[in-house]
């Protein structure tokens, strides 16, 4: 019966050094983990302002191709025969104008926020 006892004891407390063990290198991987992805974050970084920055450009392009089509359009409805629609010719571009100066703003103001979002998303 001694026997069994010690035997029990040994298994015990070798099962307990074990567990340590496994934390310990649980902890480890987890360490690494979050180096590795705060690695990750810093790399992906810059290149994420930049592709967030030309999405800003792209979305600045567009609008001024809204704007000059607009106003083209007006145009051509003024020059043959809507004369009503005079004011709008200076009123489109400028209305047209203001609008994407505020787009502009608002977008380039969110370019840091939006990159470091999708370098975190791209770390996990």
């Amino acid at each position: 019966m001694k026997k069994w006892i010690l035997a029990f004891a040994i298994l015990f407390s070798t099962s307990f050094l074990h567990a340590e063990e496994a934390t310990q290198a649980e902890q480890k991987s987890e360490e690494k983990s979050k180096d590795q992805n705060t690695a990750t974050t810093v790399v992906t970084y810059p290149v994420n302002v930049v592709r967030e920055a030309g999405e800003v450009a792209l979305g600045v392009g567009k609008k001024a191709v809204e704007v000059t089509a607009d106003t083209a359009q007006t145009t051509g409805q003024v020059l043959t025969g809507d004369v009503k629609k005079t004011p709008e010719i200076v009123v489109t571009p400028v209305k047209g104008t203001a609008e994407g100066l505020v787009e502009t703003a608002t977008s380039t103001v969110a370019i840091p926020g939006e990159a470091l979002k999708d370098s975190q998303e791209a770390s996990k």
